[in-house]
């Protein structure tokens, strides 16, 4: 067997080449972006990492912050604590017990702050 060559006659190689060279442009183009894309993913999946991590670690300052927490049905108990106050004024000459008027937020906080300010004399 001999080894036989094969010529094909290009009518204009200049414009061949041409379209050769710009289909090698094109493909080494998206070689590029396929290997941009590659690059992305590898930095998603170790951000998706990082972000569990973080979750995990925030869920567990959660768990935290509740068991440190009083829960609602403690908070309930100590408002239950007898509020009526008996008030002896002039209108209230017999001595009947009399609810004190609610207090505002305000008022509870100002009056818990001159409690404190008079232990603090004390000591």
């Amino acid at each position: 067997m001999t080894d036989e060559t094969l010529f094909i006659k290009i009518d204009t190689p200049v414009e061949f080449r041409k379209a050769l060279l710009m289909s090698i442009r094109d493909l080494i183009h998206s070689l590029q972006r396929h290997d941009t894309v590659k690059q992305i993913r590898i930095e998603k999946a170790e951000q998706m990492v990082k972000l569990k991590k973080i979750s995990k670690e925030i869920e567990v300052l959660l768990n935290r912050i509740n068991a440190d927490m009083p829960s609602p049905l403690e908070s309930r108990k100590k408002d239950k604590a007898p509020r009526s106050k008996v008030v002896k004024g002039k209108n209230n000459s017999k001595g009947k017990a009399v609810k004190a008027p609610k207090m505002s937020e305000m008022q509870k906080l100002e009056g818990q702050l001159r409690d404190i300010e008079g232990k603090l004399k004390d000591m």
